[in-house]
């Protein structure tokens, strides 16, 4: 009768699964891997990219108080013309 594996508690918040992840990566070659993968499966490899990518890019616009208020001044200068 064959025996049956190990199954191990995996906890998320500790960090185990990661470190097993990253030790996988390392031991498969690491940045060459990605590269032999972005060239031979590029769909995979973009799809890589997706998921470590933030989903939404935030920016913060500014606008000079002062240009703002003459061009305003300007659009209503024109509108009493």
């Amino acid at each position: 009768m064959a025996q049956k594996p190990e199954i191990l508690e995996v906890d998320p918040g500790n960090g185990y699964l990661k470190d097993e992840i990253l030790a996988a990566f390392k031991q498969l070659g690491g940045r060459d891997y990605l590269l032999q993968m972005a060239a031979s499966d590029p769909k995979s490899f973009i799809g890589l990219v997706a998921k470590i990518l933030p989903n939404e890019l935030k920016a913060e616009v500014s606008v000079n108080p002062l240009a703002q208020l003459m061009a305003e001044i300007d659009g209503a200068s024109k509108t009493l013309s």
